[in-house]
């Protein structure tokens, strides 16, 4: 499982494997960002309709 992620990854080096967690990381924080606006929206919604 490790060497197919890794070769499908083109992992080979360390600085490689900081970058795809970086970008991983990034691509999380983003959409959980996303989703905590989208919750705010739609709070802010109900409180302005109220």
């Amino acid at each position: 499982m490790l060497p197919h992620f890794i070769s499908e990854n083109n992992i080979n080096s360390v600085t490689d494997v900081y970058a795809l967690l970086r970008d991983s990381f990034k691509d999380i924080l983003q959409e959980l960002l996303e989703a905590e606006m989208d919750v705010s929206i739609i709070k802010f919604g109900r409180t302005a309709e109220s």
